[in-house]
């Protein structure tokens, strides 16, 4: 959760510092902003404290009808997926599709309040290539921290190094494109800061980010960030987020979850059976019809 709001609160305050930033014709501008990132920080560590356990890596997998193919994936990331547990959402998807069931085989390397470049430096202790052989991994970077031009380029360096890892280790690499803050929140308010003009515009940088990472590595990019804001601008759409309007809600996972599921097995949504326990059924058909596009 904290990986979220770190980097607003670096777009904010931190990337305007420097060795000037204390002098005097400056301290009301820190008298400002320096409450501002505390009360943000504070707010978000509320949220975290407060986050739901039912979306921690606690969903019961459903095993697949014996003879089904098998998928083994590897997930690198952190609560954007963590929160309703995605890769369970995923295997559920996968396991119960009337027409073509498939069984995933589900590995995590996943930790709250870290973004790639964190992962990449703590696989040299703990090297998750060693724990199975797996056919896709897939690699999640926080959408708000791809919007903070000094973290984007320690994210891209860092998924460029998992992507070679990945593929050296014999698997598929896949990119998750993810979203940004709920347009119109506070949490999106201060990732604008001059430079963007709308939520889409942030979403388009995040977009070319990942797209321009899957062209130079040769990696594939499951495009949860485009359905997202596809899907949202229909009239009648569930929330997507969560309450502190960055991470997913139940409907958002299900969405990230189908749209992994299509880019994976090239199966179509129609013979989908499967709803998590946390989301209607009328939310669910809605996410359906937007993930079948």
């Amino acid at each position: 959760m904290i990986s979220l709001a770190l980097p607003s609160c670096w777009v904010f305050f931190g990337e305007n510092m420097d060795r000037e930033f204390f002098r005097s014709r400056n301290i009301t501008v820190a008298l400002i902003t320096i409450p501002i990132c505390l009360l943000t920080l504070g707010y978000v560590y509320f949220q975290y404290m407060n986050m739901p356990t039912q979306g921690l890596d606690t969903i019961r997998v459903i095993d697949a009808p014996a003879g089904a193919p098998v998928l083994n994936i590897l997930f690198v990331g952190n609560s954007a997926m963590m929160v309703n547990d995605m890769p369970g959402v995923l295997a559920n998807i996968a396991a119960t599709d009337k027409a073509a069931p498939v069984s995933i085989h589900i590995g995590r390397f996943m930790k709250v309040a870290t973004l790639m470049d964190g992962h990449w430096a703590r696989r040299s202790k703990k090297n998750p290539f060693l724990s199975g052989r797996w056919d896709y991994v897939v690699l999640q970077e926080s959408g708000s921290a791809l919007l903070s031009p000094k973290q984007v380029q320690k994210s891209g360096t860092a998924m460029i190094q998992w992507v070679g890892a990945a593929q050296k280790a014999g698997a598929a690499p896949i990119l998750f494109q993810g979203w940004v803050p709920k347009p119109g929140s506070q949490l999106s308010l201060q990732e604008y800061q001059g430079r963007y003009n709308s939520a889409e515009q942030m979403q388009d940088q995040v977009d070319r980010i990942i797209k321009g990472l899957g062209e130079q590595t040769g990696a594939m990019v499951a495009p949860v960030g485009d359905y997202w804001m596809a899907c949202m601008s229909q009239p009648g759409a569930p929330n997507l987020y969560w309450s502190d309007d960055a991470h997913p809600g139940p409907a958002g996972t299900y969405l990230a979850a189908l749209v992994f599921y299509r880019r994976l097995t090239g199966h179509g949504l129609e013979h989908v059976t499967y709803v998590p326990p946390n989301l209607s059924q009328k939310d669910a058909a809605f996410i359906l019809r937007c993930a079948s596009y």
